[in-house]
C-alpha cells in the first residue's frame, strides 16, 4: 500500500517542495508552515498536531541507524532544529531554532534550546 502512495503522491510532492517525510511517520495534523528542506527518518514517529519548520532534521544516529526519535503530540520544532538518535520527546514541547536534541526529554510542557539541547523552563 505505501509503495503505491510513494509513487503516486509522496515522491512527486516531496521532490517539488524539497522535503523528505515518509507518509507513515506522523499520526495526523502535521503542520509545515513553509515549504523547504525538511528531512524525517522513515523510522521516526511524530504525534498528532506537530509543527516542523524549514531546515529541521529528525533522524537516526550514525552509530545506530535502526533507531530514530519518537516525538509526542503538539510539539513545535523550530527552524534548523535537529532531533537525532534514539530519543523520546514529550508532548507540548517547544524545540528552539537551531537546537540539537541528542537525549530524551519525556517531561511535557517544556522548552528546549541549545547545542546540545537543554531544558530552560516550563512552556507557558
Amino acid at each position: 500500500m505505501y509503495r503505491v502512495i510513494d509513487r503516486l503522491f509522496f515522491i512527486p510532492v516531496s521532490m517539488k517542495l524539497s522535503f523528505s517525510i515518509p507518509p507513515y511517520t506522523t499520526r495526523g495534523g502535521l503542520r509545515l508552515p513553509h515549504y523547504g528542506t525538511i528531512v524525517i527518518n522513515s523510522r521516526a514517529r511524530l504525534g498528532e498536531y506537530c509543527q516542523v519548520s524549514v531546515g529541521a532534521v529528525i533522524g537516526s544516529d550514525i552509530k545506530d541507524t535502526q533507531k530514530a526519535p519518537i516525538i509526542g503530540s503538539k510539539v513545535f520544532i523550530g527552524v534548523g532544529a535537529k532531533v537525532i538518535g534514539d530519543v523520546k520527546i514529550g508532548s507540548n514541547v517547544t524545540i528552539g531554532a537551531n537546537s540539537v536534541v541528542l537525549s530524551s526529554f519525556t517531561e511535557e510542557n517544556i522548552v528546549l534550546v541549545g547545542m546540545p539541547a537543554r531544558k530552560i523552563n516550563k512552556n507557558v
